[in-house]
């Protein structure tokens, strides 16, 4: 009878201690390749990223067909704009307003230094940041790590990730 209540008192502990563990989000995992939807100042935009957030991220419009395969390339606050053999350099500085990768980028490095982090119901992650241009939300695959979508109301952009690997 003692054996029973000490393996029922072990068993009680043990399920109460794992009632208690924290949930943490997996780590963002920002080196990837996929899909996104955008939309930016209500311009539509279906592009593939490679994106390597320790040297560069590469978006290929896909989607509208009249500018299917211009390129924008980030790298380390530089950007490029390819459409065949036209590459035009851009300062980002300039055209932040304008440009929906360096708040992408932006958004991307925040990720990693925000400290608003909170569960959804789904088993997805939300955090909140700041950009240059305002405040911004990015929704986390529970499991893979992956962004799911990212928000940022102030310039009207809205991204949305697929096909991410």
């Amino acid at each position: 009878m003692k054996k029973v209540l000490l393996l029922l008192l072990v068993i009680s502990v043990l399920s109460g201690c794992s009632a208690n563990v924290k949930k943490t989000p997996p780590l963002p995992d920002l080196n990837f390749s996929g899909n996104i939807s955008v939309t930016y100042n209500k311009f539509d935009l279906l592009c593939s990223i490679e994106n390597n957030l320790a040297s560069e991220c590469v978006i290929t419009v896909i989607e509208p067909e009249l500018i299917s395969g211009l390129q924008i390339v980030s790298d380390k606050g530089k950007c490029t704009i390819r459409l065949g053999e036209i590459v035009y350099d851009v300062d980002s500085s300039v055209m932040k307003k304008t440009e929906f990768v360096s708040t992408l980028i932006e958004a991307f490095e925040q990720t990693l230094k925000t400290t608003t982090v909170s569960a959804l119901e789904n088993g997805n992650w939300l955090y909140r940041g700041h950009t240059s241009l305002g405040e911004f939300t990015m929704v986390q695959d529970g499991v893979t790590g992956y962004p799911v979508t990212i928000r940022v109301p102030e310039s009207d952009l809205y991204i949305k990730f697929s096909n991410m690997k």
